[in-house]
């Protein structure tokens, strides 16, 4: 989940707005 999070956008990740 932290890796592809990483792969896109960490902030957005953070705050669940995008599915990572």
């Amino acid at each position: 989940m932290t890796s592809n999070c990483r792969r896109k956008s960490e902030r957005n990740c953070r705050l669940m707005i995008f599915d990572c």
